[in-house]
């Protein structure tokens, strides 16, 4: 990788980062407060401490923990598309998602020594 893609590639995860910040300033306001996954200051342990603090103070006769395997690898991108430009009206965002959602991850290489 030379100079000129190692720039290009910084720009475009700034420009990835700036729409993140944006559409999770839309969404955040979506979720419930029990909600954990992949939100800003909001992990896996804070999720715990949760339900900690839930089970030990309130009856609970179940506790549900899914995970969808390979989601967006499966969903359908007309539809994620749609669902976002409810929200979203600016087509500038709604291209670059497009676009993000085109292009495929690069395989690393392994280089392999003896």
């Amino acid at each position: 990788m030379d100079g000129n893609d190692r720039w290009r590639s910084r720009r475009w995860r700034i420009v990835q980062g700036a729409t993140a910040m944006v559409l999770n300033a839309i969404y955040e306001e979506d979720f419930l407060g029990f909600s954990y996954g992949f939100r800003p200051g909001r992990g896996q342990h804070d999720a715990l401490d949760a339900l900690v603090v839930g089970i030990t103070s309130t009856k609970v006769n179940w506790i549900l923990d899914a995970d969808i395997q390979s989601f967006f690898d499966t969903v359908s991108q007309e539809w994620l598309i749609r669902f976002v430009e409810h929200r979203i009206g600016d087509p500038r965002i709604i291209r670059l998602i497009q676009k993000w959602l085109s292009v495929r991850p690069r395989r690393s290489r392994v280089i392999r020594v003896g």
